[in-house]
């Protein structure tokens, strides 16, 4: 599915928000992220991806790393700020 494009900066913004993520250990494969966001730059190629584990474990991983992400997992608050936004079906096209 694709992002409606009224909510990309909501997305970007939340990517940028350091609170919505922690520094962890990560040990799950991304073969288990239940969801991947593919970031496409002006071109329309593809310039990034976001891999999420949701079930039970909220770590996260970003090709190429973001620094602002950290490298671990989601917090509380960026954990439930995804949930609504995948779980949100009138945000997709």
């Amino acid at each position: 599915r694709t992002l409606k494009s009224k909510y990309v900066d909501d997305f970007v913004g939340f990517c940028n928000d350091t609170t919505n993520f922690h520094w962890g250990e990560t040990t799950w494969q991304l073969s288990e992220s239940k969801y991947y966001c593919r970031l496409y730059n002006a071109d329309g190629k593809v310039a990034g991806k976001i891999y999420f584990c949701l079930d039970g474990c909220g770590m996260t991983s970003s090709r190429p790393f973001t620094p602002t992400m950290k490298f671990g997992g989601l917090t509380p608050k960026g954990m439930n700020y995804v949930q609504q936004l995948f779980g949100d079906k009138t945000k997709w096209e």
